[in-house]
């Protein structure tokens, strides 16, 4: 069984790979969406709306102060629940 959990927890990659990082300078090199010939179908869609909802968003308001982020339990990959954010207008 492939379990997808470690593939962006890798400590040589990612500084702090279990916090939930904006800011991260090399967040690009997560695999989520595969790689190669096993890359996702829609990866370029998602990215897309991804970015026009961020865009859209940070127009509306000043700043985003996210607080905390709660882990979706799961045996084979890593996610959050929820993250909790104060948005200011």
């Amino acid at each position: 069984m492939m379990l997808y959990a470690s593939a962006n927890r890798d400590e040589r990659v990612f500084a702090k790979p279990d916090t939930f990082d904006l800011t991260r300078r090399n967040a690009r090199m997560h695999i989520g969406f595969g790689a190669g010939i096993h890359m996702c179908v829609g990866m370029h869609l998602a990215l897309l709306e991804i970015e026009c909802l961020a865009l859209a968003l940070t127009r509306q308001v000043d700043q985003i102060e996210i607080a905390t982020a709660k882990p979706a339990l799961n045996n084979s990959i890593c996610a959050y629940a929820s993250v909790a954010a104060t948005v200011t207008r």
